[in-house]
């Protein structure tokens, strides 16, 4: 096991606050196989001095210095430049627990897995919440092939995605990773999802462990009004892709409660005290004329009170009784 490299790929951009922690989790491994590639991705600030300032240290850091193209394309190159056998992802403002690449690799190599992840940690403030999800366990080809059908997009059970979809907290094969990420290129919301489901594709086994392993660092989940003003576009970009991937029409039938599950977020949102009737109505529009995206809410066989209201106001583009009855409602409800 000690013999086999596994590379760490750190995509770097705006993160001179939080990157020491991140990498230093990385260096102090237990598992001292490693080989850690830093791509700066053009960040204006400090971080890509703080990642020449650990290779010069550590003879196991590579940098790649870039111009600034998005993360998808920064893990690809990471990917493309790295050496070892087995590829993780770390997000540069998240940090790993110190037998994170140990645990993952000793379960893929027991079992010929092709990828391996486990449960991640929340941390925002002094708080942490550990991430539960109905799917974990080792599946073959057809495990692998149910989960994608029944729970990647949305479980029912938790209103979530079934597993965790995100591309970091998992180990993989190389060549199968480096053969996925182009799929996420593009893309500015949903990449990982894109890619994971890619990877799980192609692959053939997999492991899904209960270890919590890896900390994901929330800064806040406050959302500015110029993002949400093009978050529905971000979404259908990513639903559009997902559809195109999707041969077997495998995610066909929880598409529906997935559009529905951002809908519903996006509109209560916008109905907010921070946002004015203009900006509501505009997002309704925006919604009501994405056609292809809305025939699966169209074509579902059962619906909420919330989904039959909304549908009735986007087929009549009655926004204001809409916009009104939110207020009225948010008012009561507190």
């Amino acid at each position: 096991m000690s013999s086999i490299k596994v590379s760490v790929i750190v995509p770097v951009y705006k993160v001179e606050a939080f990157l020491g922690k991140c990498l230093d989790s990385i260096l102090s491994q237990t598992y001292p196989e490693i080989e850690v590639v830093l791509v700066d991705d053009g960040s204006p600030d400090g971080s890509g001095a703080i990642c020449d300032a650990y290779a010069s240290k550590d003879s196991r850091v590579v940098v790649i210095h870039k111009q600034n193209e998005g993360v998808s394309k920064a893990r690809l190159e990471g990917c493309r430049r790295s050496t070892g056998e087995y590829v993780t992802f770390v997000d540069a403002d998240d940090y790993i627990a110190a037998d994170f690449v140990e645990v993952l690799l000793k379960e893929a190599l027991e079992g010929g897995f092709d990828m391996v992840g486990c449960r991640f940690v929340t941390v925002k403030g002094e708080e942490t919440k550990e991430d539960h999800r109905p799917v974990e366990g080792r599946y073959d080809r057809e495990g692998i092939r149910r989960i994608i059908q029944n729970h990647f997009l949305f479980d029912p059970a938790i209103r979530k995605s079934g597993m965790n979809v995100y591309l970091w907290s998992k180990l993989y094969r190389r060549g199968v990773i480096l053969g996925a990420l182009p799929f996420g290129v593009g893309l500015s919301f949903g990449e990982d999802m894109v890619i994971v489901v890619e990877v799980m594709r192609r692959i053939s086994s997999m492991s899904l462990l209960d270890n919590p392993l890896y900390y994901y660092l929330q800064h806040s989940n406050q959302v500015t009004r110029s993002q949400v003003r093009g978050r529905w576009a971000k979404y259908v970009s990513c639903w559009r892709t997902l559809i195109r991937q999707d041969e077997e029409k495998l995610l066909e039938s929880q598409m529906p409660d997935r559009i529905w599950f951002r809908i519903r977020e996006l509109v209560l949102r916008v109905s907010g005290p921070s946002y004015s009737y203009q900006e509501f109505s505009s997002q309704l529009q925006e919604i009501y004329e994405t056609k292809d995206i809305m025939a699966y809410l169209h074509g579902q066989s059962r619906h909420t009170k919330f989904q039959h209201f909304l549908l009735f106001i986007l087929r009549y583009r009655m926004y204001f009784l809409a916009f009104c009855v939110l207020r009225i409602r948010r008012f009561v409800t507190g």
